[in-house]
């Protein structure tokens, strides 16, 4: 076990569609000691299995513990079944944390909008909890997976554009990004908001954007669904293109000139905004290599949805340099390629 705490963070959401690409891509980089809090309802051990097993010696652990340690690679992990809304699960987990990275919470748009309540409680009450878990701790360093819905319909798209969300989902990131100005100014927690694109890839069934859609449909023997006329467009990031970004804000060292960024929203994407029909068009050009039968139906626009997201990206260029992100048409690719490799654990 590793007992350096600048190795220590917590994964809340460990065990999600993001969790686990982090995950996979962290053990294979750098040792580390993780803690990961999750409430299994849209996750299983079965995928932690699938994840991590190309990345070294994994035990064989059961859903049914509330507390698993093991060893991957050179990386213990330790993960905690439990929900954020619940403080006592966090007290089970009273450590000094390098770094906490914030995955967990209610995802979607239309689930937000059949229940607002719920929504608020699981994202907003949640990611207090782990504030304040977070300030009496004294941990230095918070990356909150936030959403470019909150800008709404809003054309430049920039880190510094008012807020404009259009559901409630989008509504609950504007108020946690918020909450994490406040932390930063009064308590001196170093914050990163990380406004997440489209992101797809791995483990696309514990999601329901459209990409994961789509494929679940197109794997199922179903018809993709396109809402509206399709022309809406979006920026779609490869969820190991996100993780390397991740990782290398957990291993920026604390310091001034990172420092001013603390607080502030960051853009995350690939820059290019695709629509809705053309990604359609590249799934049904992957499906048919591997035989299946694809269809396409369209549907009612979904109210609150987004005409066109295409962020731009200045401060994450400004605090890391990085290049070279999959271009849409070679991550489907291989996102089928990984399906047809595991298609037998799936589901």
């Amino acid at each position: 076990m590793i007992n350096n705490n600048k190795k220590t963070i917590l994964i809340t959401g460990g065990c999600g569609f993001i969790g686990l690409n982090l995950l996979t891509y962290i053990v294979k980089k750098k040792e580390f000691t993780i803690y990961i809090l999750d409430n299994f309802s849209n996750s299983n051990i079965k995928n932690l299995d699938i994840a991590l097993s190309n990345t070294g010696k994994l035990k064989k652990i059961s859903i049914n513990e509330r507390e698993v340690k093991t060893k991957v690679g050179k990386s213990y992990i330790k993960i905690i079944k439990g929900d954020i809304e619940n403080k006592i699960a966090l007290k089970k987990i009273r450590k000094s944390f390098y770094c906490i990275i914030h995955l967990a919470a209610q995802t979607g748009v239309i689930p937000s909008i059949r229940n607002p309540v719920q929504d608020m409680k699981i994202n907003l009450e949640g990611t207090l909890n782990l504030l304040e878990f977070a300030r009496k701790l004294k941990i230095r360093r918070f990356i909150f997976s936030s959403s470019m819905g909150v800008l709404g319909g809003s054309k430049r798209q920039t880190e510094d554009s008012i807020l404009a969300p259009l559901n409630p989902y989008a509504a609950g990131k504007c108020s946690i990004e918020n909450y994490l100005k406040v932390y930063k100014e009064l308590f001196g927690l170093e914050t990163f908001i990380l406004r997440f694109s489209n992101i797809y890839g791995p483990f696309f069934w514990m999601k329901n954007s459209v990409v994961s859609k789509f494929c679940k449909n197109l794997f199922l023997g179903k018809k993709i669904q396109i809402r509206g006329d399709g022309n809406q467009s979006r920026d779609f990031l490869e969820a190991s293109d996100l993780a390397k970004i991740i990782f290398k804000l957990i291993c920026l060292p604390i310091n001034r000139k990172h420092n001013k960024l603390s607080g502030l929203p960051i853009n995350l994407g690939t820059g290019n905004s695709t629509t809705i029909n053309k990604l359609s068009q590249i799934c049904l050009s992957e499906a048919i290599k591997y035989n299946l039968n694809p269809n396409v139906e369209y549907i009612s626009k979904l109210k609150g949805d987004i005409k066109i997201s295409k962020p731009k990206l200045k401060k994450i260029k400004k605090l890391i340099y990085i290049k070279n992100f999959r271009k849409l048409k070679f991550g489907i690719k291989e996102l089928f390629n990984w399906w047809a490799k595991n298609k037998d654990y799936l589901y």
